[in-house]
């Protein structure tokens, strides 16, 4: 009985342990997955307002130029009409997957580009470029999505050591915990059995009474005195035993001091 208790309790800690871990884990894999995409748009944000002016440049002056774009960032330049005029990097990549249209402040999008997911933020030219061309930063998020893997395993990892640790964690203190509950039950196994003895005693007494008043049922009661009072020890010793079950009882509902129910 006990160990099927044991092992409901364990059952209950691991249960309220493993939400905790999973909660953990979902917040701190939702927090750094947000900083690290926070990280890359300041990233995209900064270099479209330093390469801006170049690329607006461009576009004034028909010239393309293809060099001084690198460290993992493509650039790609939009005129008013939605076409490419710039693409250093050669990206191969579908405009009408971008919002060109922007808003004044540009806006992110995430789309996948040969397979791999790209983070793109697309702003307004500022003058001299015509008003309506755009201005695409791009950086892939392999690094990002590597790192956000690696962060998985290593909660997921955790928390299966952290799981197996609270197993047996919750293993010992279920055991602590039923310790005083055995104690309290072996106890009263003992008193039960002991007050089966006492209660045994007097009923013995009390059968073997009548069955002599029952065989001498033609003589007077005051030739079988001794028997009727053995009777009422017995009954008064009786009385005694139920009224020390009953407290007893009384005082496992906390309710000592209540009257006696009839």
């Amino acid at each position: 009985m006990f160990t099927h208790i044991r092992w409901r309790l364990v059952g209950w800690i691991m249960l309220v342990v493993g939400a905790i871990l999973v909660s953990l884990g979902t917040a701190v894999y939702a927090a750094a997955e947000r900083s690290l995409l926070q990280q890359v748009d300041r990233n995209l944000a900064s270099r479209s307002d330093v390469e801006g002016p170049a690329f607006g440049a461009i576009l004034r002056g028909g010239r393309d130029q293809r060099e001084g774009y690198r460290g993992g960032v493509f650039y790609i330049a939009f005129e008013p009409n939605g076409t490419i005029f710039a693409n250093p990097q050669r990206v191969n990549i579908d405009p009408t997957s971008l919002n060109v249209g922007a808003g004044p402040r540009g806006s992110f999008v995430t789309i996948s580009i040969d397979g791999e997911p790209n983070r793109v933020f697309i702003r307004p030219l500022a003058p001299p470029a015509p008003t309506g061309a755009a201005l695409a930063v791009g950086q892939s998020l392999a690094l990002e999505e590597s790192a956000l893997r690696s962060l998985l395993i290593v909660l997921v990892g955790g928390g299966v050591l952290g799981l197996i640790l609270s197993f047996g964690g919750a293993w010992f203190l279920a055991g602590r915990a039923l310790v005083p509950i055995e104690i309290a039950f072996q106890r009263q196994q003992e008193f039960v059995a002991d007050a089966s003895h006492e209660l045994r005693t007097p009923l013995t007494v009390l059968h073997s009474a009548t069955d002599l008043l029952n065989a001498h049922r033609s003589e007077p009661l005051e030739t079988n005195n001794d028997l009727l009072d053995d009777i009422r020890s017995e009954i008064s010793r009786m009385e005694r035993l139920t009224a020390d079950l009953l407290t007893l009882a009384r005082s496992d509902r906390r309710d000592l001091h209540s009257p006696l129910r009839q």
